[in-house]
């Protein structure tokens, strides 16, 4: 081994509460790591690109009508980049900074019809497009791999998303992209591909560890390099971008080499501190280059010392993060970084930011676990840990399958045919990350699925994609609660109807199914009964179609509630920031009204008749 170097360092403890279940702890780990701060990308004027056609400019604000195709039109001021392409303009833009390894995150409009791209080193091409409603995606539709081409002209490869995540043309919709670009050696030859490591399209993975061979169709060049310009499609149809954040990362890695010691407890040798295991002989000891509980016994009370070096590939701000089953601490340079912890399942996961030189660290980390901890023999060993720093990714300095217990496959519901499934559901952060317990989630074989709360009658959140995973539900104990397996949009937790400003209670009585088996779900409010009936058109739009009979004084059904409202005209209005729009069959019967903070879109109930609305995003 070789002898570590010592060096000074900086410490700043974070100590990051996450309670969390015994069966869900290190699958949380491995599965959803922290995520790195990224740098925005300046959007006041045009000085991060290369010059360029003028087709490309900053805006304040973009609006495109769904209706008409490629319109796109924009407002003045700064932080929107905006692409309107005409018959003398219709040039791509490139930034002056290059980069390798990159992970990138922004915001993309499309206008109806239109196409773009967005091109990693200048070479390979992640497709931008109107994909709304697309059943199948393939390579040249939203988040695609456009294909390569031979040299004689002929194409091949090319990489369809794993599900069509798009939303409307005139939405803002997010995609995150973490890059890895292609390995040299010191003669210029490439030993490894680039790859996608991840693809994230308005909250759904759609591309995981993926070789890009070469360069795709539209390349600035056909061939290949360590790094390139980020270079974004502009000869094909209007797109807009904003909130856009980019962080390169170098191509070296951290990297251990450390000594192991492992000691058993029997009951004539209890395990105590770790300063006592020093007179003991180790019952196991080897080397190797990563950590991990693995060097044990799973089920046996035992301790493990790792003692040896870290090096590290510059000089900054690096952040260790450690998680466990047990007990356990870290050192750096002689110092106790991370104290002696004890994290049972239920417990906190510690993180330490370090001030260090590039070169070589001492290293030691300690693990235990007692028999008296006697929830140790439920559930196995584990031990994770994570570095990142200036210009690297968080990287793992532990072995694959260190985290311990792997959970089961996932329990996956699919809708072939209608299907009506009671759970909990938990909404998102941005609704108060609220727990529905009255929740009916129904999926549509046209892949356009919903929740509605029996609490309020309302629709709570809408997806597109594959159904459920139920497997918090019916997993070992379970929760209880399903998740939505596709691009998810929320709508707020608001009434169904309401008499004046107040929320009028409704009385779930179950629901009926038509011809094709969708549900009508039924409700008693009053000594009286109203019936709302949600069926699907074409795997794009949600069509509400609500009956109440007379009541004596006015009542309205809430459309939308939201922070902004915004009115398209003809009955169309787009909701909050352009996440989603409403149409109402009656366009002159839908008003905007104030309600605390916020909006509410009402529809005033004409018993006479059907109350008609539509969502679509």
């Amino acid at each position: 081994m070789r002898a570590p170097m010592s060096r000074g360092s900086t410490i700043k403890h974070i100590m990051k509460n996450a309670p969390v279940l015994p069966g869900i702890l290190f699958a949380c780990m491995v599965a959803a790591p922290a995520a790195q701060a990224l740098d925005a990308l300046p959007l006041d004027d045009l000085d991060a690109f290369q010059p360029t056609a003028a087709n490309w400019q900053v805006a304040g604000e973009v609006t495109a009508d769904p209706n008409v195709p490629e319109d796109m039109r924009t407002t003045n001021g700064t932080g929107v980049l905006v692409n309107v392409p005409d018959k003398s303009n219709r040039g791509n833009l490139v930034t002056k900074a290059t980069h390798g390894d990159l992970d990138l995150e922004l915001e993309f409009m499309m206008a109806r019809g239109s196409n773009s791209g967005i091109y990693l080193q200048g070479r390979y091409e992640v497709q931008l497009f109107d994909s709304w409603g697309e059943r199948q995606p393939g390579f040249g539709d939203c988040a695609g791999v456009y294909q390569r081409r031979r040299a004689d002209g002929s194409q091949f490869e090319g990489a369809a998303p794993r599900m069509n995540a798009c939303l409307a043309p005139g939405l803002w919709q997010t995609m995150k992209i973490s890059f890895r670009a292609p390995r040299f050696d010191a003669s210029g030859e490439k030993t490894e591909n680039a790859r996608l490591l991840e693809v994230v399209v308005n909250g759904v993975t759609v591309h995981e560890n993926l070789a890009l061979t070469g360069p795709t169709g539209g390349a600035i060049d056909a061939g290949e390099a360590a790094e390139g310009p980020l270079l974004i499609q502009g000869d094909h149809g209007p797109v807009a971008f904003r909130n856009i954040h980019w962080q390169a990362y170098g191509i070296q890695a951290p990297a251990l080499d450390v000594d192991y010691r492992v000691y058993y407890e029997t009951s004539t040798q209890p395990l105590g501190d770790f300063d006592e295991l020093a007179a003991r002989v180790p019952d196991q000891q080897g080397q190797r280059d990563t950590v991990g509980a693995d060097p044990s016994r799973a089920n046996d009370a035992f301790a493990i010392v790792y003692d040896g070096a870290v090096t590290l590939p510059r000089t900054g701000r690096y952040t260790f993060e450690l998680k466990q089953l047990g007990r356990a601490w870290l050192e750096i340079d002689g110092r106790r970084v991370i104290e002696d912890a004890y994290l049972p399942p239920w417990g906190e996961a510690s993180s330490v930011e370090i001030d260090l030189d590039v070169g070589t660290h001492d290293f030691r980390l300690g693990y235990l676990r007692r028999e008296s901890e006697n929830w140790i023999r439920a559930i196995p060993p584990g031990l994770t840990l994570f570095v990142s720093g200036p210009e690297l990714r968080r990287t793992a300095l532990h072995r694959a399958g260190a985290a311990g217990r792997v959970p089961p496959g996932p329990i996956l519901v699919e809708a072939a045919t209608p299907v009506v499934l009671r759970s909990f559901v938990d909404l998102a952060a941005e609704q108060g990350s609220h727990r529905v317990t009255k929740a009916v989630n129904v999926g549509d074989p046209s892949g356009l699925h919903y929740t509605l709360d029996l609490d309020t009658g309302a629709m709570v959140q809408a997806w597109r994609g594959d159904f459920l995973d139920a497997s918090p539900m019916w997993e070992e104990r379970g929760d209880g609660s399903a998740r939505p397996r596709g691009a998810v949009v929320t709508f707020g937790r608001h009434p169904l109807v309401v008499q004046g400003d107040e929320a009028v209670p409704l009385q779930p009585l179950g629901y009926d199914r038509d011809h094709q088996g969708r549900p009508e779900f039924r409700y008693r409010f009053a000594g009286n009964e109203l019936k709302h009936r949600i069926t699907v058109d074409e795997g794009r739009t949600l069509i509400h179609q609500l009956k109440a009979p007379a009541f004596e004084g006015s009542l309205s059904v809430v459309l939308a509630e939201a922070g902004e409202i915004e009115s398209l005209g003809d009955g169309r209005f787009v909701i909050d920031d352009r996440r989603y729009y409403v149409t109402a069959a009656l366009p002159r019967a839908a008003r905007i009204v104030e309600v605390g903070d916020g909006q509410r879109l009402l529809l005033d109930i004409d018993p006479a008749q059907s109350q008609t609305w539509q969502v679509s995003f």
